[in-house]
């Protein structure tokens, strides 16, 4: 229990992404290949994985109907994506080649 308290606290930080995700759901995995094809983007934020069938109360208090979705704390900003993100789109939404 301890471990998912410290998960909310750390949601506060900036450039932490939660993955809402389903262990048996197609496009989960495909989003999991996309995170590992563009490693490179996610070195400059925090991933956390919460598996919806042991965390539904993660997932009702985040809104999360379907997964997959992503959540991205930018500053003081969220942004979430239902769904699937590929290619440029992944990179775009991870702010990866802003800095480029």
């Amino acid at each position: 229990m301890v471990k998912f308290l410290l998960l909310m606290v750390s949601v506060s930080l900036a450039g932490d992404l939660l993955f809402f995700y389903h262990p048996t759901c197609p496009y989960c995995k495909l989003q999991v290949e996309q995170f590992q094809e563009h490693g490179d983007c996610l070195q400059r934020h925090r991933l956390f994985f919460v598996n919806v069938a042991e965390r539904s109360d993660l997932a009702r208090a985040w809104r999360v109907y379907a997964v997959p979705v992503m959540v991205l704390k930018d500053g003081e900003s969220y942004y979430r994506v239902d769904g699937v993100l590929v290619g440029k789109d992944l990179r775009r939404f991870l702010r990866c080649d802003a800095e480029n």
